[in-house]
């Protein structure tokens, strides 16, 4: 193997090395182009793994692949596809459609997000990942409904639903962050087959970050894995000029709270290191 090392000019040090390998890789990819990056100093002693595509030149980009290829419990970045079958299924009319949110039944709790005590449409609540909106959401679903689509969505096929609950499915339906990449690729290029109103109201709710130079959207993700310890996501797209990248991060830490924090704040110095906001 030949590795050709690329130095960073930035302050925050990137290590790339050039590297081309062939592996099979989940959904059946094979012949895998990818550059594998250093990016221990921004982890900083944290696990996890990211990666990052792009579109335009069919290229990855990935820390820590081995564990880029370990499957974890998906938690909230699966709200896209719960937001996707209650469109899909008329679960609600449109982007316009409210649920309430009741006081009584799920009463404002201390550490609850900006905008979660309130009403919300499926736009807001993607957007704000609101956990009320989507338990309520998933009982107007039955069993055979989301077993449907995660098989046609190619999601997690195969899985069975005995019971249609939030917090169960998200725990124990599990993607790798390449998982996570191809999901939002097909998503992007709807190689789904979903409806284009639906696309259109999934990408209002996953806008991130808007600046004059790009656009990013994104999902965010928290919650425990089997060791007890908690996991942090954040997967998405970013639009730059004529460029789109497909990023997908994990990282693992005993403070669920500290997981939180980590996700973002490592994403950002990755793609400020990187150039690409």
């Amino acid at each position: 193997m030949v590795y050709l090392f690329i130095p960073s000019m930035r302050m925050i040090r990137v290590t790339l090395f050039a590297l081309i390998v062939f592996s099979g890789l989940c959904n059946g990819q094979q012949n895998l182009n990818y550059q594998v990056l250093n990016l221990d100093t921004i982890f900083n002693e944290n696990k996890g793994t990211f990666v990052l595509y792009n579109l335009n030149n069919n290229n990855y980009r990935i820390y820590n692949y081995d564990r880029a290829q370990e499957e974890f419990a998906v938690h909230s970045t699966s709200k896209i596809v719960w937001s996707i079958i209650a469109l899909e299924e008329n679960l609600v009319k449109d982007e316009q459609d409210v649920i309430r949110w009741d006081s009584i039944k799920y009463p404002k709790q201390i550490g609850w997000p900006e905008g979660w005590a309130e009403d919300q449409t499926v736009v807001s609540a993607l957007n704000k990942s609101v956990n009320w909106y989507y338990i309520e959401l998933m009982k107007r679903m039955t069993p055979g409904m989301v077993e449907k689509y995660l098989n046609l969505l190619d999601y997690q096929k195969g899985f069975k639903v005995e019971k249609v609950h939030y917090f169960g499915l998200t725990f124990n339906i599990r993607k790798s962050v390449l998982e996570q990449i191809d999901f939002l690729k097909r998503l992007y290029k709807n190689d789904l087959n979903i409806s284009e109103t639906t696309l259109k109201t999934i990408k209002r709710g996953l806008l991130f970050q808007k600046s004059d130079n790009y656009t990013m959207y994104a999902k965010k993700g928290l919650g425990p894995i089997h060791n007890g310890n908690a996991i942090g996501w954040l997967i998405g797209y970013i639009e730059k000029g004529g460029e789109v990248y497909f990023f997908a991060l994990n990282v693992e830490n005993e403070d669920e709270l500290k997981a939180a924090d980590l996700r973002v704040n490592i994403s950002m110095r990755i793609f400020k290191a990187l150039n690409i906001i």
